[in-house]
């Protein structure tokens, strides 16, 4: 690609907020691509025409954040409260023969 297609390419990046761009493209622009991801824009990579990928920018919310910012889960009113668990039973008597009955 000589340096006009280039100019084009960062171009047209900076326009879009959303853009699919062929995988070899990509990996031809790949400081203007992200360039556009960090100024909010998000990519859609093809290959051969058929997207097989999605770049966006990284916030610094967790998946769990933005799920109880988006209203779709809620913060739990109280901390979780974990049982302990049972101290392990010894058995009266071995168990290998009622396994091998309850498999006849």
């Amino acid at each position: 690609m000589d340096t006009c297609c280039h100019a084009q390419v960062y171009a047209s990046l900076e326009e879009m907020s959303s853009l699919e761009i062929g995988a070899r493209d990509f990996r031809e622009n790949l400081r203007a691509a992200l360039a556009h991801v960090k100024s909010g824009g998000e990519l859609v990579i093809t290959e051969r025409g058929l997207p097989v990928a999605r770049v966006s920018g990284v916030d610094g919310a967790t998946a769990w954040d933005r799920l109880i910012e988006a209203g779709v889960v809620g913060k739990p009113a109280e901390p979780r409260v974990r049982a302990h668990a049972a101290s392990r039973v010894p058995p009266r008597k071995p168990v290998s023969p009622l396994v091998s009955e309850q498999r006849r």
